[in-house]
């Protein structure tokens, strides 16, 4: 979805569906790797256009994170009323598994149910997770939550899907649509994911 204000949607909106609670124990942020060049991924799973890009993005996402050189964080905008429930099943499975494979299986399982309609409930989609053996643990998403809405903030994003690229503390890149995403960004990752590689 483009062109819209999402400063305050975690507060605002979200807040009426998930009034803020304490925290009992310590949370897991959707960032995956340890590299010095990072992408934070927004995107919002009904959005008509990260639909499409999703098939493009997410090979390449799987790709680079099989490297120590990079690192990815993703941030969920509800754009949509239906994506709100996702994002925090997003972040019950973040919560789970070793590394990213959880969540990326997570993302893909979420993307896949959006395709083929919205009217989920929480079951609908702890179904699915267990069918393709996701693990996912309840936990207060507020967390995660503040921290998106920080981030919204401070790359001023106006619309999904957009990527961040940040190297260092001052270099940043801002790929803002599919457009700029297939044209400018992959080939980037493609060209990184063939650095860094890990050991089997």
């Amino acid at each position: 979805m483009k062109k819209k204000q999402w400063v305050y949607f975690l507060i605002i909106w979200l807040g009426v569906i998930f009034p803020p609670s304490s925290m009992g124990a310590d949370i897991k942020f959707p960032t995956f790797g340890t590299g010095e060049r990072e992408i934070i991924v927004f995107t919002d799973y009904f959005c008509p256009p990260c639909l499409k890009m999703e098939d493009e993005l997410a090979p390449a996402l799987e790709k680079i994170l099989s490297t120590s050189a990079w690192k990815v964080t993703f941030v969920d905008i509800p754009g949509h009323r239906e994506t709100s429930l996702f994002a925090k099943y997003f972040i019950f499975a973040v919560q789970k598994g070793k590394d990213y494979r959880n969540a990326l299986l997570a993302r893909k399982t979420l993307f896949d149910l959006a395709r083929r309609g919205s009217k989920y409930t929480g079951k609908d989609i702890e179904t699915a997770f267990g069918k393709e053996g996701i693990k996912f643990s309840y936990v207060d998403p507020w967390p995660v939550y503040n921290e998106w809405n920080r981030l919204i903030d401070t790359f001023k994003i106006s619309g999904t899907p957009t990527c961040v690229l940040v190297e260092g503390k001052t270099k940043k890149a801002v790929f803002d649509g599919s457009a700029e995403i297939r044209n400018r960004l992959l080939p980037l990752m493609a060209e990184g994911s063939t650095k860094g590689k890990r050991e089997k």
